[in-house]
């Protein structure tokens, strides 16, 4: 039997390196080794890791043995050896140690991300929810517009259309009573003639207003020039427009487009009718999304503060002052007044787009 060589605990060493490599890795390398003077080459060692990773192992002759990305927790590595006679040492050696949990493989952060995930559906499902609760409003509200603009389409019909058809079936009727009046059906032609101009115009109107290409301020502001100064024309009046020259690509909504119109409409007959005016001004400018209109006129002008009944017959007559004003604020925009009297009378509205 060989010499017996008593190996004591203290004799085991066992030294710790953490490899982090920047990523701070649960790598643990563990180097041993056990004294004996007669044959060392025959010295053979056996270990065990107790903890959340647990090994055992034969005999072998390795002096080191490495463990990569140990789990979080407590750990106890035992080893023991033995010389060539096969005599262990009674006690061998003992380290342990405790790899600390990453701050991502925390209960805290666990929780954490418990919450937020949570969070984020609550989140998806409130957004989700108000995106279906939004498209219904979008939904009412143009079915909304649309019954609007078919009130609004089938009141121009009532009102335009059809008054001018009455007073042509009306002249018709007194035709008939005049046909042996040259004189009288020459006057009753022409009036006949003046009318059917006059439904001619309204279903223009009505049509440029619903037609879907027209929604653009481009659009707009070539239309209502042309109305201006065809309204103008033949009265005799000057008309000076000031119209920009190059505009944005901007969207205008059909019911913006109608108002602004039958409020310039009603503003010009007002002018033609009871300004005695020479020369009317109209004037288009945008600025900040802002689209301001302006006819100014040279005539007689009024006194907009005092109530009089001639104030409220130049005023008021056809829609009025009231409905352009109604007009305006169904659209969001606003109406101004300024005249002074003997200096003429200057109507501006703005509203934006």
């Amino acid at each position: 039997m060989g010499r017996l060589v008593t190996l004591h605990a203290a004799a085991c060493a066992a030294r710790t390196t953490r490899f982090d490599n920047g990523s701070n890795l649960h790598d643990v390398r563990l180097d041993y080794t056990a004294l004996d003077f007669s044959t060392p080459e025959r010295v053979r060692f056996r270990f065990e890791l107790d903890g959340p990773v647990a090994q055992r192992s034969g005999l072998t002759e390795e002096r080191q043995i490495l463990f990569s990305r140990l789990p979080p927790g407590d750990y106890t590595f035992r080893v023991t050896a033995c010389n060539g006679d096969g005599v262990w040492s009674p006690d061998g050696a003992r380290m342990a140690w405790t790899v600390r949990p990453f701050f991502w493989e925390t209960a805290g952060f666990r929780f954490g991300c418990l919450l937020l995930g949570c969070g984020c559906v609550v989140f998806s499902v409130r957004t989700v929810e108000r995106r279906r609760v939004r498209r219904k409003l979008e939904a009412a509200e143009r079915q909304e517009g649309l019954e609007r603009e078919r009130a609004r389409i089938a009141r121009d019909i009532h009102d335009d259309l059809g008054v001018s058809l009455t007073q042509i079936a009306l002249q018709c009727e007194v035709m008939q009573d005049d046909l042996g009046q040259p004189e009288h059906m020459r006057r009753h032609v022409m009036e006949l003639s003046q009318s059917s101009r006059a439904v001619t115009r309204a279903v223009d109107e009505i049509i440029w207003a619903v037609t879907p290409g027209n929604d653009t301020l481009e659009t707009f502001t070539g239309f209502i020039g042309q109305f201006v100064e065809n309204t103008l024309k033949p009265t005799g009046m000057a008309c000076r427009l000031a119209l920009p020259t190059e505009l944005p690509n901007l969207p205008m909504m059909a019911t913006v487009r109608h108002c602004l119109y039958l409020v310039l409409r009603e503003a010009l007959n007002n002018v033609i009718r009871h300004a005695g005016a020479r020369t009317v001004r109209f004037t288009l400018a945008l600025s900040d999304r802002r689209l301001t209109l302006t006819l100014a006129d040279d005539g007689c002008g009024f006194d907009p503060g005092r109530q009089s009944a001639l104030a409220e017959e130049r005023l008021c007559r056809g829609n009025g002052l009231a409905n352009m004003r109604k007009r305006m604020a169904e659209i969001g925009g606003s109406l101004d007044l300024v005249s002074t009297p003997g200096q003429g009378t200057t109507l501006r509205v703005q509203v934006c787009l």
